[in-house]
């Protein structure tokens, strides 16, 4: 289980980083709803590849241990 910590932290901080670069510009006044509504999709679009890597991730873990288990 200890080796799922650190994938996990590491998306978390990804993740984290696209949204504080998306944040100002969904919440500045001026800037017209349609370019929020642009940069919100390309910011899950670049975030999604990340979580499903993760996922496998941790399946992959998860076979390992199983796999490891199995042996003895």
């Amino acid at each position: 289980m200890k080796k799922v910590i650190m994938p996990v932290l590491i998306i978390i901080f990804i993740v984290l980083f696209i949204i504080s670069i998306g944040l100002p510009i969904l919440i500045d006044i001026d800037i017209p709803v349609a370019v929020k509504i642009i940069v919100s999709v390309v910011l899950l679009a670049i975030m999604a590849p990340f979580i499903t890597v993760l996922v496998e991730r941790i399946n992959e873990i998860r076979e390992e241990e199983k796999d490891d288990l199995s042996k003895y």
